[in-house]
């Protein structure tokens, strides 16, 4: 009875501490919220730095939705036609990905532009390009002023210098400058003057009807942003040049110069032209790809049609303002705290032998429901990734709070996690005569955790996550198992399934089974493939196999230890062992795992193994016979209080690495940037309008204008634009209705 109520005690613990949590962090926020409220604002420059205009006012807009002067037009009746797409084939798409990609990938920010006139005609088709951009509730709220007049263009750059001479001399402060210099800008833009036209861009916070109520314009700022994007591409496959501009506290003058309504706020400014004979740009490079685009690959039927959708289901339930780390933790602890419960009733792993007491089903029963927690919670999603996880990442996504940091700290504890996975299962087993032996377990452990660091060592050569099928069967399969014993008792496992094969038999085949038939010739086939694409990150053998440098010596190391213990170490204090070396594992992997995030050369060898040589050259060498049991706790202390050091203070130490580092880029570019001379592709105005128009598209090294960006006219229409202003945009056909003239 005792053991039943202590039992029962301990299934609630987590829960408890998990409202505890919750509670202890809506009381911070409610009191972060308070004392803001509280806090007087700061008095504001005379000037501020950051316009108005930019600021999203999507969310005040909703607010007012309710006055009367704000409808909402109804669509309910609004025509559905059939999509017919245009397919191409694989080789079709390949080839106009990458001749695509070499385009805009030549695109320059050019500050050098020539007085040549431009064709108006294909000004106009550039912008209906940008018109075609999605937005949100199709609102379409832009608005592309287009300027060509000399007086008026000569009186922006006085605005706009004007501005810009305070920005640099007193609001952007030293750090800002001193990044610019490298690209020898300053607040003189002698450009405006020089450039043919002028293209300003204007978001419309909302949208006025002709009865003049007003319309709610939802993402206002990120509908513009996305057609600007679409303007800058437009403007690159003519052979234009421009710069991005963003005049920051030149809207409201801007906008009186240009007499356009309040409701409409200047977002950037794009003087448009041909670069100019002389013109250099920056010898700079992009990103690679690998730096840019975290990948991962999870085709298992369970996880796809089963897991996800329950985890989408769950992340519903919880409150937005909790954190996805907390949500890790919380798993994370409901592992531990499984640990701990099987610790106390089975500290030798004898408890499912046979004369031995066992531990009672409650146990049981609370053991599978902390693991599915921990499994649901998205601690323990093995190789976990930016779109393979549990509730913790979605929770991530849910709230834009994905970080970096937030899947270090996932990774590193699912790196963890695995020691504890594999002693809880121990316990169902046990080391009795119909059990595993300790050293057969030792060896399945390290089976487990070098198939784990497998996947890590994967990405940090190719760059990609893949996710193995065998996990998420084997969770949910390990919660199973620990509801049957709790159902059946640890007896059931004694008995053989068929031909004197037990259990236990079962249970060794299919970890070794794993790796061997699976986890490693996939990592093996994928690092191949790899090589073969010319894709690998690390060509050279040596670098390839760095990662495993330190998991190795750190096998050698407690393998030693456990074989040559003068006390037997392995056998009188088997779950010290076990904690010790998988902690020291998982601290070797999280530097791996911050390696292949950083896209940094891994280190040869962990500090941490240097102290643990000695401590295993102490015991083998008989000089610490008569204490050994000590020496292992008070290592494991060493090796536990490291890790978890290492892992609170990650955070910091990244802040301050990155603040090194970008104080080192300032010393390194504190001179100017080399230039180079700008290789442009010099287009006709006839062949212009064709690359936009899209009859060019057969030509050589044409990429047949922007035509699969949107809806590009089949014709070009030559007839000129006579609009003074149009304050409503409609639909995109006129180009009136995008463009306002001056």
């Amino acid at each position: 009875l005792l053991y039943a109520v202590m039992a029962l005690i301990s299934s609630f613990t987590p829960l408890l501490i998990a409202i505890l949590c919750v509670v202890i962090a809506f009381l911070f926020k409610r009191y972060k919220t308070t004392e803001s409220n509280k806090a007087t604002k700061p008095r504001g420059e005379s000037r501020p730095w950051v316009d108005e205009d930019l600021q999203d006012d999507t969310e005040m807009n909703s607010k007012d939705n309710e006055s009367d002067d704000w409808v909402v037009e109804g669509t309910e009746n609004l025509t559905h036609v059939p999509y017919t797409p245009r397919r191409f084939t694989e080789e079709e798409m390949l080839q106009r990905s990458q001749e695509f990609f070499t385009l805009l990938n030549q695109r320059r920010s050019v500050r050098f532009i020539s007085r040549e006139p431009v064709p108006r005609e294909v000004i106009n088709d550039v912008i209906r390009t940008a018109g075609t951009a999605p937005s949100g509730a199709h609102t379409e709220p832009w608005t592309f002023v287009v300027v060509s007049d000399e007086e008026t263009k000569h009186n922006i750059r006085n605005i706009v210098e004007e501005e810009e001479e305070i920005n640099y001399k007193q609001r952007m402060g030293d750090k800002w400058v001193q990044d610019l210099k490298k690209l020898r800008t300053n607040w003189v833009k002698e450009y405006l003057d020089m450039a043919p036209y002028l293209i300003l861009i204007f978001k419309q916070t909302y949208g006025i009807l002709p009865n003049g109520k007003k319309k709610t314009h939802y993402y206002n700022e990120i509908s513009v942003s996305i057609s600007c994007g679409l303007l800058l591409a437009a403007l690159q496959n003519v052979g234009l040049v421009t710069v991005t501009s963003t005049p920051l506290n030149c809207g409201p003058q801007l906008r009186l110069l240009l007499r356009r309504p309040t409701n409409e706020k200047l977002l950037m400014l794009l003087p448009v032209g041909y670069p100019a004979p002389d013109a250099t740009v920056p010898d700079l490079t992009r990103k690679e790809l690998d730096d840019i685009m975290y990948s991962a690959v999870d085709t298992n039927p369970l996880s796809v049609y089963i897991m996800h959708p329950f985890w989408n289901s769950m992340v519903k339930i919880l409150p937005t303002w909790l954190a996805p780390n907390l949500i890790t933790f919380t798993g994370f602890m409901f592992l531990v705290l499984n640990f701990a419960i099987l610790s106390f009733y089975d500290y030798d792993f004898y408890a499912a032998a046979e004369g031995h007491a066992h531990v009672p089903s409650l146990v049981w029963i609370a053991a599978g429901l902390f693991n599915f927690l921990a499994y649901t919670l998205g601690l323990v999603t093995f190789l976990s990734c930016a779109r393979a996880d549990g509730v913790d990442g979605k929770q991530a996504r849910r709230t834009h709070s994905s970080t970096p940091l937030g899947e270090l700290f996932d990774h590193g504890l699912d790196s963890w996690a695995c020691v504890f996975f594999v002693c809880s299962m121990y316990s169902v087993f046990g080391r009795g005569a119909s059990g595993v032996g300790v050293l057969t377990l030792y060896w399945l452990l390290w089976v487990v955790l070098f198939s784990f660091i497998l996947s890590h060592w994967e990405k940090y050569n190719t760059g990609v996550l893949f996710l193995p099928w065998g996990y998420d069967l084997s969770q949910v399969t390990i919660s199973i198992v620990y509801i049957i014993t709790a159902v059946v008792g640890v007896e059931t496992w004694y008995e053989p399934v068929i031909w004197n094969i037990h259990y236990r038999d079962i249970f060794i085949v299919m970890i070794l089974g794993c790796l061997f038939t699976v986890t490693l010739p996939m990592s093996l086939y994928n690092i191949v493939k790899a090589y073969r694409t010319g894709s690998l990150k690390h060509r050279s053998m040596y670098e390839a196999l760095l990662p495993f440098f330190s998991p190795v010596l750190l096998f050698v190391l407690a393998t030693l230890w456990a074989c040559l213990s003068p006390g037997d170490v392995l056998g009188r204090q088997p779950r010290l062992f076990y904690l010790m070396v998988g902690t020291a594992f998982a601290n070797v992997t999280c530097k791996l795992i911050v390696c292949q995030m950083s896209n940094t050369r891994c280190q040869a060898l962990s500090w941490l193994l240097l102290p643990m040589a000695a401590v295993v050259l102490l015991v083998c060498s008989g000089m610490a016979q008569q204490s050994e049991t000590l020496v292992l706790y008070a290592w494991t202390a060493v090796v536990v209080l490291s890790h978890v050091h290492y892992g609170v203070s990650v955070k910091c130490g990244a802040m301050s690495r990155t603040a090194g580092l970008a104080q080192l880029l300032r010393a390194q570019t504190s001179g100017e940037a080399a230039e180079r001379p700008l290789q442009h592709l010099r287009l006709l105005p006839d062949e212009a309008a064709l690359r936009m128009t899209g009859r060019g598209e057969n030509r050589p090294g044409g990429c047949g204008g922007l035509r699969r960006l949107g809806t590009l006219r089949n014709e070009l229409t030559r007839k000129p634009i006579t609009t003074e202003t149009h304050l409503i945009p409609g639909k995109r056909d006129p180009l009136s209705e995008l463009t306002f003239q001056v």
